[in-house]
Parts: structure tokens; sequence; C-alpha cells
């Protein structure tokens, strides 16, 4: 609810997320004390954005906060953050060029800075180094090897539980932070659900991680560095049109053309459904195979692309787009249909 200094006002938009706060059996579901208090919640005002941000703990942790709730009280929506840190504090503050900026401290110590461009991944601005390959070789169930990458090197050994590793330390005293406390994810060949560890030091083919991962990544696996899952949902609308069902004719994607191949992947949602009729699936496409799903990358220099809807029929349509990849900088600016009324 929004409180304005003279009254309460519900905010509709909310009710999609309604279930963190009432569905036990959801994973984001809110951890509370005793008391059914939230007493770990914390929220600021991000006034450059025209932004509240509300930093909330869930039943998968112990400590902190790791999904953040931000509304916007000028555009009236609701966006999600979820991590896989876990934050103890979070603040609005000027940086040394006087910019305003979300400062939050996770409970290892790190502080991270939130919203400050396309800065996506991990590490330094533009010197991010390797951010997702192949395991190589791993003799180790706490690291693993890419001879083809190039890591931003550095790290911290105590993170690790280790006081120091031979062969190690002189690099870590030199660059002392490099990857440290950065979420890598792998998958192993053959297996769809990814598993989190942290990093807490790297040489330039290798990656230290902790907790430890047993049996050890093998040959194949493959892994992601600070990866971004985006997903947005438009909701299911009718254009205006209750009584009539329409025939898509095109869908436009209209975004900012970006310098990196970022891969967007566009569902269409019709009739309240929850998945797209041609999501995963293959089709054959002038002689070849080709996977169904609907994928537009944001690098096309006229930022302005059609998606192919096919021939279904419907009354209400909502539309998902979504991402899970380091490094993919992407910006929306419009999504534009285009329909047949049929009476």
């Amino acid at each position: 609810a929004l409180f304005d200094g003279r009254g309460v006002q519900h905010l509709p938009a909310s009710d999609d997320i309604r279930n963190i706060f009432t569905d036990p059996d959801n994973p984001r579901y809110i951890r509370r004390n005793a008391q059914g208090l939230v007493p770990e919640a914390v929220g600021v005002n991000y006034p450059v954005r025209q932004q509240y941000w509300l930093g909330l703990p869930t039943k998968r942790n112990n400590r902190g906060f790791d999904i953040i709730i931000v509304w916007n009280y000028k555009t009236e929506t609701i966006t999600l953050y979820e991590f896989c840190q876990n934050f103890l504090s979070m603040v609005v503050a000027k940086d040394a060029e006087g910019n305003q900026r979300v400062y939050l401290g996770d409970e290892k110590g790190f502080v991270w800075v939130a919203d400050i461009g396309h800065t996506d991944g991990a590490g330094v601005p533009g010197n991010t180094g390797s951010l997702r390959g192949l395991v190589t070789s791993s003799d180790e169930d706490f690291s693993f090897n890419d001879s083809h990458a190039t890591f931003l090197e550095g790290g911290i050994p105590g993170l690790g539980g280790l006081s120091g590793l031979a062969g190690l330390s002189p690099f870590l005293d030199e660059k002392p932070m490099g990857l440290a406390g950065v979420c890598v994810y792998l998958k192993r060949p053959g297996e769809t659900d990814w598993i989190v560890r942290t990093i807490w030091a790297a040489t330039k083919q290798k990656i230290y991680f902790t907790p430890p991962l047993s049996p050890a990544p093998e040959v194949g696996t493959e892994y992601m560095i600070a990866p971004i899952d985006f997903m947005a949902e438009v909701k299911p609308t009718n254009l205006s049109m209750d009584k009539n069902t329409k025939r898509p004719l095109d869908f436009y994607v209209i975004h900012e053309p970006e310098e990196f191949d970022s891969e967007l992947k566009v569902e269409i949602l019709p009739d309240f459904q929850n998945e797209d009729e041609r999501a995963g699936a293959e089709i054959t496409l002038e002689g070849q195979t080709v996977p169904g799903d609907r994928v537009v990358l944001m690098s096309n220099i006229h930022g302005r692309q059609r998606i192919a809807t096919g021939r279904v029929i419907y009354t209400y349509v909502g539309y998902r787009l979504s991402n899970f990849a380091p490094e993919e900088p992407i910006r929306v600016l419009n999504l534009a249909p285009t329909v047949e009324v049929r009476p």
C-alpha cells in the first residue's frame, strides 16, 4: 500500500506477487519471526529514479534479505530483484561524482552498487574477463579450470575458509579482490538444474569456489559467472475490446540497439496461459529444423524487430520477456502488437 501523508492507497500492481507473502510453498515466501513480523526488511526511497526499494528475507536463508521489490511511483509498476547473496543493509548515498546510488552490504562484508548502467557481470566495468564457458579439467572439489578463459585475477583466501594456498598468495597480495564474493553457476553435462557457489579466488584460467562440490565439476560442465535472470511479464490485455476475439498479425519489440548479441526470448501467452504454445518446440523452416522459441538479438541496429505470432485466436493476451546470461545488456522501450478483430 502507498501512504501519501493523507490516506492509504492499495497498489493493484502488487497482486501478481501477493503469494510470496501468503503461500508457504512459494520458494520466495517471506520469512517472519515468531510474532509474524519481518524485522530484517529494509526499505529506502530512491528519488532520482522515483522508486521505493524494499529488501525482504525469504525462507531460503536464515540471515539477511535476498529479494528486493521496487515500486516505481511514477509509472506505477513493480519490479522484483532476486539475488544469490544475502544482504544485511541498504542505503541511498552519493558516489564520488555526486550521483545518487543504492549501496548494499552482504553478509560476507562486501559492498555492492546497484543500478549503475551497462556494467552487468562481475569485476571492473569493461574488464570482466571470461564470464561463461566450459570446464576443461578439475581435480579438486573446490575449483575448476577453463584453459580458454581469461578470468579477472585476485581473491580472498579467508572467504574459502583457508589462510592461504601454495602458489596463489603472491598474486592475491597484488590483486586482493578479483571475483571474490561473486556467484558462479555450474550445470553438469546432461542436467538442467544449475548449482550455485561463491567464488573466493581466481587465476587467469582457474576458479576457486566455496562450499566444495562433490563430485568435482567434470569436463564439459557449463559455467556462468554473475548471470542475470531477467524476466518481465506484461499483464494480459484485451485491447479495450472485451467481447471480441482477436487474431494476432504481428508483434514488434522496440529496443535500444546494444553492442552485444543479447538474446531476448519472447513468449506470447493468450487467454491467461502460463506457457507459450511454441516455447521449446522445434519447427521446420525451409527444410531445416530450428528451435521454435521466439528469440531476438538486441544488437539489431534498427532497434525494431518483428516477432512471428502464428494464427492463434484469443480474447486476452499477455507477454513474457526473458534472458538468463551474464554481460548481456537489454533495454526494451516498447511492445507493439497488431491484431485483426474478429466478430
